[in-house]
């Protein structure tokens, strides 16, 4: 399922008392909205996990851990853009020069908040409006924009994530990729279910996944993904300042969707 489809399942399936989940996987920023339909348990690791990739507590009735970050990267071909000369951050992405070679995802939303929030309304509606003028090819996945940009549809890709970018590189594709500047990343969460019929098997999951020693194993196995484990040692760095996507409330979606909608899609060429 798409997370939103599966968020709005877990609620309903919650609501109605019957389900057969025991533990909840998608992206953290869905957490704000199914909340009421889990259940606490803190991890025997729990306070080694940086704070921004646990949430809730015993006290709120419910938690959830980050068992990797999907952190956002500015990918190129490098048989089209030279390393040096390639954006690093959003202000040289943002350049007129690369109208027309750029491409993103559709899912802008939280990319926009966060803009916002760092920024400010105003200065991030500048440089919205700067990189809406690039006329970016729109995917609506971060798989179809890897693809696209794997076979050769785009020059620059931004939006797309690290794990994609470095699976490119490592199957011989002309791809390098650098962390976004300002840094921004969309974690991915586990959470036990609130009717768990299986409530052990579902904290044990987690204790699993928030093993130093698995997330290293996962790391070599796909790296390009960032981990929020202070005690395990990962090919990227977490950045110090990184912005991990909030929730954020069903009114505020709107709000930045319509924005997404007059700026990106709207803009896109045809």
């Amino acid at each position: 399922m798409t997370t939103n489809e599966a968020a709005q399942k877990t609620l309903t399936e919650f609501r109605a008392g019957r389900t057969n989940m025991d533990i909840f996987v998608s992206s953290s920023e869905w957490l704000g909205l199914v909340s009421p339909a889990l259940a606490a348990y803190e991890t025997t690791n729990w306070t080694e996990l940086d704070g921004r990739f646990r949430h809730g507590s015993m006290k709120d009735k419910w938690t959830a851990i980050d068992f990797d970050s999907l952190i956002e990267v500015i990918a190129w071909r490098t048989d089209r853009v030279k390393s040096e000369q390639a954006p690093k951050n959003l202000d040289q992405l943002a350049n007129p020069k690369w109208k027309g070679r750029t491409a993103t995802v559709r899912v802008r939303e939280a990319f926009v908040n966060a803009l916002q929030t760092m920024l400010g309304e105003g200065p991030a509606l500048t440089k919205i409006d700067a990189l809406a003028a690039l006329e970016n090819r729109i995917y609506p996945s971060i798989a179809g924009l890897s693809e696209g940009l794997g076979n050769g549809e785009v020059d620059i890709a931004w939006g797309i994530s690290g794990a994609r970018a470095a699976g490119l590189k490592a199957k011989g594709q002309p791809i390098d990729f650098i962390i976004q500047d300002p840094s921004m990343t969309l974690n991915e969460t586990m959470a036990p279910g609130g009717l768990a019929k299986h409530p052990y098997t579902a904290a044990l999951l987690m204790e699993w996944v928030s093993d130093p020693k698995v997330m290293e194993a996962s790391d070599k196995i796909e790296p390009g993904r960032v981990f929020g484990h202070t005690k395990g040692t990962f090919t990227l760095k977490l950045p110090k300042d990184v912005f991990v996507y909030p929730v954020v409330s069903e009114a505020r979606y709107r709000e930045l969707n319509r924005l997404v909608e007059q700026k990106f899609i709207r803009a896109a060429p045809r």
